[in-house]
């Protein structure tokens, strides 16, 4: 016979249980009756023996579990000239594994950890633990939530007989920007070729704003008109007047708002602005979804005074360091803000260059009015829009039936918009 015993099973001793899920086979079979002088030992340590007769016209992987009293194999064994390769070897004991641990976890986030837990019957309780309380906390089911930046281990442990078994993982508590640094600014405004969701309706799709995890493209052609009746149309009163609140991508658009008044993004809180933005940012929403296609991963209504703010400016700074190095003859540009108060957002913000950037700013025709998905400053019943007519961003109070248009955004991964601009399926061009 030829001997395929490894140091590893030198401590191997009787009483073991051996199982291949493809059994019936001749490699499964094969494999069994390689292993079966660890079943047929009475006493005292066992190696294993492969007959020369078996392994002379059998090759193969079985999927096979050997179980001992001090260790387990767990995975794949390869039968192979006579020769047996063993799966990875683990204690016979109870263990715990935290199965997703995250790298990060951004403040005022939360993320829940699973577990697996291995060779103890019945399933024993999990304690979790946060080795800084003031950093992040952990709750009996495994939700981790971030508190204040900084580094913190989580622990997961089971006791099984008096002993104990834990794993545990670092988390790195951050800060975390929804909307993070602009890239590609010098061509916001370009046409997206390749991105073909309700073209006949939108004429084009057009880069809006891109940062390191998501590329924002918007609509050339502003869509429908719309009044408060839409937000509050009989199948859509109990989605957004009870129980419900703004969409995570409403909060996260609308970040710096959030951050500062939390509350108001509880529809009961405000009822009438938080609605419509509700209604804007309802990613779920059969209107929105429609512009959903291939690689996008939701679609809204229109931007925020947010990411409106922020692409706009970084096209400014763009410009401003093209002037400065002398290869540009654009006009300079006035940085824009959007202004805080409890109720929502200042308005007024205008002067908006619309001259550049093919009209991703505005629509040039005065009556192509467009709703951004914020909350206005004014009042509990504002929201904002684009001005077609004095290239501003101003606030209508929305119980006045205002009918405005919506200009839809789509969100792409960057990594993958990236990926399709570089193989020739989308394509930007400057027209």
């Amino acid at each position: 016979a030829i001997n395929a015993k490894t140091d590893a099973y030198e401590t191997a001793y009787v009483g073991n249980e051996v199982t291949a899920e493809n059994a019936s086979t001749t490699v499964g079979q094969s494999v069994i009756d390689a292993v079966l002088p660890f079943n047929g030992t009475n006493s005292g340590k066992a190696s294993i023996e492969v007959t020369q007769a078996i392994t002379n016209n059998v090759k193969g992987n079985a999927s096979i579990s050997i179980t001992t009293r001090d260790f387990v194999v767990d995975g794949t064994i390869t039968l192979q000239d006579g020769i047996l390769t063993w799966g990875a070897i683990e204690p016979n004991i109870p263990s715990i594994t935290i199965t997703n641990p995250p790298k990060t976890i951004g403040i005022g986030k939360s993320t829940t950890l699973t577990t697996q837990i291995k060779r103890v019957t019945p399933t024993p309780t999990i304690t979790w633990t946060s080795s800084s309380n003031s950093l992040a906390t952990v709750t009996a089911e495994g939700k981790a939530n971030g508190i204040a930046a900084g580094d913190v281990i989580i622990t997961a442990k089971i006791t099984v007989d008096g002993v104990d078994y834990l794993d545990n993982c670092s988390i790195t508590i951050k800060e975390e920007k929804f909307l993070g640094d602009a890239r590609q600014a010098d061509k916001y405004g370009y046409k997206v070729t390749g991105y073909d969701a309700k073209l006949t309706e939108v004429g084009c799709w057009r880069l809006f704003y891109q940062d390191d995890d998501n590329t924002y493209l918007i609509a050339n052609i502003p869509q429908g008109s719309y009044t408060p009746s839409d937000y509050y149309a009989a199948s859509e009163e109990t989605r957004y007047t009870t129980g419900g609140s703004v969409s995570e991508v409403g909060k996260n658009l609308n970040e710096k708002y959030y951050k500062a008044y939390p509350t108001k993004f509880t529809l009961g809180e405000t009822p009438k602005n938080m609605r419509a933005v509700a209604w804007m940012t309802d990613t779920s929403n059969t209107l929105w979804s429609q512009y959903v296609t291939g690689n996008a991963s939701w679609a809204i209504a229109s931007p925020t005074i947010e990411l409106f703010v922020e692409s706009y400016n970084a096209v400014k700074e763009d410009i401003d360091a093209k002037r400065k190095a002398g290869t540009t003859t654009e006009a300079a540009r006035t940085e824009i803000t959007a202004t805080l108060t409890s109720y929502g957002y200042s308005s007024g913000q205008s002067g908006l260059d619309v001259n550049y950037n093919h009209g991703i700013y505005n629509y040039a025709t005065s009556g192509d009015e467009w709703w951004l998905a914020s909350p206005r400053s004014n009042d509990t019943s504002g929201c904002l829009f684009v001005k077609g007519i004095n290239s501003c961003v101003a606030g209508t109070n929305i119980t006045n039936q205002r009918t405005n248009a919506v200009r839809p955004i789509v969100c792409i991964p960057t990594t993958t918009f990236n990926a399709a601009v570089a193989s020739g399926t989308y394509t930007l061009t400057d027209e």
